[in-house]
């Protein structure tokens, strides 16, 4: 059983956790879409899920992935993170990391997420993609990358609060967050955060966030500034005034204290997070 009282630590870019949230036309956005994230009504037949499920696995190395696609340099293209040893410095296994990316129709972005993810260097990754029923190339670059996910599946669902919380209710990682298929983690996001913040107890880590534009050029770094409970209640002061919100996919928590909530509210496609982390 979780805690009811959760810790929030901030920590610099430089020293953990860190994403870059992509931005369409000129400000934040989950999809670049018009209305809700998706009808759930797959526009087409969609291949049959994938059966089998691989919970761990150590982050593949650069040289093991397939050939980013042409022009495509730098990270997480022709880069990779750095990699930690197979356990801690004490000889314990990791924690194990879960990450989810709920997608539909992001075949421009999908590939630039997945490599992300999975060269993060970890050596206790789970990471599972939830494909609502795509119509473009998603499904052929998921395909791609299947032998180094724990589970992936493109079917018809409910919206993106249903696809993550189907995601993470299947998971079985001691932390987790969700990644969406127009984001992506920065180079050395998880290593640094394992090595230098480390993993404790009943505790939401808030990482940085840098936003991008359409072409992963860097426009701004943006950094919560919620410590405590009370910073988190404190809307008006912390989250409006001093820009110290928090952006969902900079944060990482405990997987239990996820469940202990009830997950996400399947009918908000928009502000669940909010609602999740509030």
């Amino acid at each position: 059983m979780v805690s009811p009282v959760v810790a929030w630590i901030l920590h610099a870019q430089e020293n953990g956790f860190s994403l870059k949230l992509r931005l369409h036309f000129g400000k934040a956005c989950v999809r670049p879409s018009l209305g809700i994230w998706h009808s759930g009504i797959a526009l087409a037949k969609c291949p049959p899920p994938q059966t089998g499920f691989r919970q761990t696995m150590r982050c593949p190395k650069l040289d093991e992935l397939p050939e980013p696609p042409k022009g495509k340099i730098g990270w997480p293209w022709t880069e990779e993170s750095g990699r930690l040893p197979d356990t801690t410095f004490e000889g314990k296994p990791w924690p194990r990391i879960s990450i989810v990316t709920p997608s539909f129709n992001q075949g421009q972005f999908i590939e630039e997420t997945i490599r992300s993810i999975l060269l993060q260097g970890y050596p206790a990754l789970e990471y599972l993609i939830l494909d609502g029923g795509s119509t473009d190339n998603s499904v052929e670059i998921i395909k791609k990358y299947s032998p180094w996910l724990s589970y992936w599946v493109s079917e018809p669902d409910a919206g993106q609060s249903d696809s993550i919380n189907r995601g993470l209710k299947r998971v079985s990682g001691d932390f987790a967050t969700w990644i969406n298929s127009d984001d992506l983690l920065c180079k050395n996001a998880l290593v640094e955060h394992a090595s230098r913040i480390g993993f404790a107890p009943d505790t939401v880590y808030v990482g940085n966030c840098i936003y991008i534009d359409e072409t992963g050029k860097a426009l701004s770094l943006h950094r919560g500034r919620v410590h405590s409970m009370e910073d988190l209640v404190r809307v008006n002061k912390v989250w409006n005034g001093a820009r110290g919100h928090i952006v969902q996919p900079e944060v990482m928590f405990p997987r239990e204290l996820y469940l202990t909530v009830g997950g996400l509210d399947c009918n908000n496609h928009f502000t669940m997070d909010f609602r999740f982390v509030g």
